[in-house]
């Protein structure tokens, strides 16, 4: 039952992205759809989504289970108020409370290699 469940949801999955319904991907996807569906022709979804020019609807996904470094570890703060003047004042507050802070990680402001 639970499979045919997730089978079901993912083939919705497939054309709501060929339909670039945003909506229809979200809903399948939390309710078990497979992120690595492919459709009947053996595509992807990025296959898909980029044929029918819908990239931006899964790697917005994509990017939010990713853990992120914040700009600070790459920047200083003056660095990112210096080239900013677009952003949001509100996404910018928490390096206006932090003046003069470096990055971390080696002298030329880029992360450590592990």
């Amino acid at each position: 039952k639970v499979a045919l469940r997730k089978y079901i949801y993912s083939q919705i999955l497939v054309k709501a992205v060929e339909h670039g319904d945003r909506a229809a991907v979200e809903a399948a996807l939390e309710r078990g759809a497979s992120p690595e569906q492919r459709d009947a022709d053996g595509n992807t979804l990025e296959d898909l989504a980029s044929f029918y020019n819908q990239q931006e609807m899964l790697f917005e996904r994509r990017m939010q289970r990713m853990a992120h470094q914040p700009l600070s570890t790459f920047f200083t703060a003056d660095d990112l108020m210096e080239n900013c003047s677009a952003a949001d004042p509100d996404v910018l507050l928490p390096f206006r409370a932090t003046p003069g802070a470096t990055p971390r990680g080696r002298e030329d402001g880029l992360p450590e290699d592990d």
